[in-house]
């Protein structure tokens, strides 16, 4: 519905690039740190308080166009905490969701189909689940510069990526 509403009044065919992405992030309380390309509509779901901050000539793109690799996903963010996407990154058709914090560096690539995720979503004992639903552990990632990671690769709760890595 989201998506239909940006398109019908910017009228947006398939790609979306600057000056509007500024309008759309500004209704959603994104900090944008620069110019930002993003190719496709990616599906951005933001809490209020939650904190979002895209760096200078990020790259996101989103949908079957942008990368053949991830099929016909879509660039999905989820936001309660606070996420960071560094200057000149480049996320292709992956999903992010960030209860707590993940800080991804400058010059990262994160290639289609991949997740990334600070959270368990639920208790991980089976006993937790019943008695204490609300439970949920999470933890923050952090992912250094001019790291790759490669199509498909899941990252979760608690990890750190070195500086040049590859997934």
């Amino acid at each position: 519905m989201i998506e239909e509403f940006y398109r019908h009044i910017l009228g947006i065919k398939n790609s979306i690039e600057y000056p509007y992405v500024r309008v759309l992030m500004w209704i959603m309380r994104v900090e944008i740190k620069g110019k930002i390309r993003i190719k496709g509509v990616p599906y951005i779901r933001k809490a209020i308080k939650a904190k979002m901050i895209i760096g200078n000539n990020a790259k996101l793109y989103s949908g079957i166009t942008s990368n053949i690799v991830s099929g016909d996903e879509r660039l999905k963010l989820l936001v309660h905490g606070e996420l960071i996407i560094g200057d000149e990154t480049g996320i292709s058709n992956s999903t992010i969701v960030c209860m707590d914090k993940i800080t991804i560096g400058k010059r990262v690539f994160i290639g289609g189909g991949a997740r990334i995720y600070d959270t368990d979503f639920h208790p991980i004992h089976y006993l937790d689940r019943i008695e204490n639903p609300n439970n949920v552990k999470t933890a923050p990632i952090l992912i250094d510069d001019d790291v790759f990671i490669g199509a498909h690769s899941i990252i979760l709760k608690g990890v750190r990526i070195g500086k040049g890595s590859v997934i």
